[in-house]
């Protein structure tokens, strides 16, 4: 059973301000204690998707995140944009939550299929995803980009 909940740690530098942090906690059977997912609430309290976004830096990313998924791409300054689809990286999984980063991908490929046929509409899911820097699309215009979808939830198996 998955169940999450909501923390508010007031952090110590303006930078960083107030911020909701949404932790999944995992009961796999009535006879054993309640488990939680360590690695989606270091991905979110540390900041590390936020930081990664900030400017384009080399390497790879793979981060658990609420997301939000859009068929267009509105955003000045993305490469060949009318091919695009947007994906929201969110602070948590409660509707009014901060966005993080937004990154982009093609329309058409397999990982936003995928990502669709998971989010209808305006919903949001917890995922696992890579990141990366695009850079060589269109070098003026480096963009964050998903190069992999890991997996369609946060599991610790």
């Amino acid at each position: 059973m998955d169940s999450y909940h909501s923390v508010v740690f007031d952090m110590p530098s303006a930078e960083r301000k107030s911020r909701i942090i949404s932790l999944r906690l995992v009961s796999y059977a009535e006879d054993e204690s309640p488990r939680i997912q360590t690695d989606v609430f270091l991905d979110l309290y540390d900041g590390n998707t936020g930081e990664f976004a900030e400017k384009p830096v080399d390497g790879l990313l793979t981060v658990h995140a609420v997301v939000k998924v859009s068929s267009f791409c509105f955003v000045d300054g993305i490469p060949d944009a009318a091919s695009k689809a947007t994906v929201s990286l969110l602070q948590n999984v409660t509707a009014t939550s901060d966005i993080i980063a937004k990154a982009f991908l093609k329309a058409e490929s397999d990982i936003f299929k995928k990502l669709r046929n998971l989010i209808p509409g305006d919903s949001h899911a917890a995922v696992t995803l890579t990141l990366e820097w695009n850079t060589t699309e269109d070098p003026t215009k480096p963009y964050l980009e998903i190069v992999r979808l890991d997996a369609l939830n946060w599991s610790i198996d």
